[in-house]
C-alpha cells in the first residue's frame, strides 16, 4: 500500500478509458500506473527524499 494514500477512487477513470481501449486494457493501464507510482514512492523513501 501507499502509506500516504488510504483510498483511490478510480472507477470512473477506468470506465471512461475503457470506452476507447476496452475494459481489460483500461484496467491493465491503471494497474501499471499504480505500480509505477508505488515504485517511485519506494525509491524516494529509501533515498530519504520526498
Amino acid at each position: 500500500s501507499i502509506l500516504e494514500i488510504e483510498e483511490l477512487n478510480i472507477g470512473h477513470s477506468i470506465v471512461s478509458r475503457a470506452v476507447f481501449t476496452g475494459l481489460r486494457a483500461a484496467v491493465n493501464e491503471m494497474r501499471q500506473a499504480m505500480e509505477a507510482a508505488r515504485g517511485q514512492l519506494s525509491e524516494r523513501t529509501e533515498t530519504g527524499t520526498r
